[in-house]
């Protein structure tokens, strides 16, 4: 089925891949492969490792939960509402995880319960639990999410972001097909604009 997503546990110098329906470890050179995980329930879609906590956490197509590094003391932190368990929201396919280490804080994205068409973030604990939805947030389906704890912040992409994409796609293809300006030329100026109101919002700032 080919090779999925893949971490870097630098601590103890190992690699975790997806491949298949299951995870697979080796050392960084490639060496020693070995299955782990390999009978885990559902399409496999993201690895995450906490290095310090020794442990793996795995999203699945229908739930994520975690295993020691050594696949032993397999836990499901939060499975499919048909399973029994509560939780907010829906996990939805493709959705991502985010560990917030520093502040044993655990991040994932689910289909939002009050608004069929969008999409949210929920936090909880590294063991699933006191989770709660992030106000204010209405991603775009299967966006990555990523945590800088050290900056407290958090960083996804927005339904905003693609409909500002979609209507920039818009213009140019209006300016091209009807009245007929060169694609250099719509590109170059869509670029500049883009840009500088990018510059502007930021106010110069770099990151």
């Amino acid at each position: 089925d080919g090779i999925g997503s893949f971490t870097v546990d630098e601590a103890h110098q190992k690699l975790f891949w997806i491949a298949g329906q299951g995870i697979h470890v080796a050392d960084l050179d490639g060496d020693s492969p070995t299955p782990l995980l390999a009978s885990i329930t559902g399409k496999i879609e993201h690895v995450r490792v906490d290095t310090a906590g020794q442990k793996v956490y795995v999203r699945t197509s229908n739930s994520f939960g975690r295993a020691n590094l050594d696949g032993t003391g397999v836990e499901i932190l939060v499975g499919d509402a048909q399973d029994g368990s509560t939780f907010i929201g829906g996990l939805e396919m493709g959705a991502d995880i985010a560990l917030d280490l520093p502040n044993q804080k655990l991040y994932w994205t689910i289909e939002d319960p009050t608004q069929s068409t969008q999409h949210a973030i929920v936090r909880g604990n590294l063991d699933g639990s006191a989770d709660a939805q992030l106000p204010g947030i209405a991603l775009v389906s299967h966006s990555p999410i990523d945590v800088d704890s050290a900056g407290g912040k958090i960083y996804f992409r927005t339904q905003a972001g693609l409909g500002a994409g979609a209507f920039c796609g818009f213009v140019n293809g209006f300016l091209i097909t009807r009245l007929r300006v060169a694609p250099f030329i719509v590109t170059l100026g869509t670029y500049l604009i883009v840009r500088g109101a990018a510059k502007g919002l930021a106010r110069e700032q770099k990151i």
